[in-house]
């Protein structure tokens, strides 16, 4: 994924302006899984990201993904307005948001709640997990209509497949920058 991103690969937050540059991005990415690792996290456990339209939670997401981790992106109100639910429904061993989780932590203390800048610390760096197209990359919570949601498995070659397909189908060229909302 990070020897994917060209020399146009801005994360941009809109809200404030503020820009992680290309030379940034895939070193920022790598400090974001090797603290997911260093956390206690192990390739293919499952961590809820309590998502905002913040660079931090797409870090999290790419990070999650460059360490072998199982991302299961959801809005962060949802997260926390439902953790407990949502980790039984994912079988996530971790939760990270922005600011942490009000009135305590799902399962009193057996998962791993994590917050805020995970880059602040920088762990040592890692190289990317190994991984194949067939490996489960994501969860991703669908709207469901019971007002619970529903979690599709998503495989590496199934999110690198749509990116490309968004792109031959909106004909983006390497130096355009396309808008991203992870939520």
């Amino acid at each position: 994924m990070v020897e994917r991103l060209g020399p146009f690969s801005y994360l941009i937050d809109a809200a404030t302006s503020s820009t992680i540059c290309p030379e940034d991005l895939p070193r920022l990415i790598a400090v974001y899984g090797a603290s997911l690792i260093s956390a206690g996290l192990r390739e293919g456990d499952r961590v809820l990201i309590g998502c905002s339209l913040s660079p931090s939670s797409t870090l999290v997401y790419l990070g999650a993904l460059y360490a072998g981790l199982v991302a299961v992106p959801v809005e962060d109100r949802a997260v926390r307005a439902s953790a407990t639910m949502l980790v039984e429904a994912t079988g996530a061993k971790a939760v990270w948001t922005e600011t942490g989780l009000r009135g305590g932590e799902p399962h009193k203390g057996s998962i791993l709640c994590l917050q805020g800048d995970l880059a602040k610390d920088l762990p040592k760096m890692m190289p990317p997990a190994a991984c194949v197209a067939s490996d489960l990359a994501a969860l991703m919570a669908t709207s469901g209509s019971t007002g619970v949601p529903r979690f599709v498995m998503v495989s590496h070659g199934n999110l690198i497949a749509n990116t490309e397909a968004i792109i031959r189908s909106q004909r983006l060229a390497s130096d355009e920058r396309a808008m991203l909302i992870l939520q």
